[in-house]
C-alpha cells in the first residue's frame, strides 16, 4: 500500500506539497521530491506514528524491511527522533 501511494503522489505532485504564508505576494508552495509516509503503530503506551523516508526511492521488500524495523522499534520505545520527524 505505501509503494502505491508513492506512485500515486508521482502522478499527483500536488498532494506532496505545502503552501507557504497567506501573506506572501505571490501566493507560493512547495512541492516535495521524497516521499515520506507515515505510519501509525500501537504500542502500550499508545499510537507512534513513525514515518518510512524516500518511499518512492525503494523497492517493496525495502519499504517492509523499514516498516517492520520502525514498528519493532516504536513498540520497544526506541524509535529514534529521526523516526518520528
Amino acid at each position: 500500500m505505501l509503494k502505491a501511494i508513492s506512485l500515486a503522489l508521482y502522478d499527483n505532485p500536488k498532494v506532496n506539497s505545502k503552501f507557504g504564508s497567506p501573506d506572501a505576494n505571490p501566493p507560493s508552495y512547495t512541492i516535495y521530491g521524497s516521499h515520506n509516509i507515515s505510519v501509525a503503530v500501537d504500542t502500550p503506551g499508545g499510537l507512534m506514528v513513525p514515518n518510512i523516508k524516500d518511499v518512492g526511492g525503494k523497492n517493496v521488500l525495502e519499504i517492509q524491511q523499514e516498516l517492520m524495523r520502525v514498528a519493532t522499534a516504536a513498540q520497544q520505545g526506541k524509535l529514534a527522533l529521526n523516526d518520528i520527524q
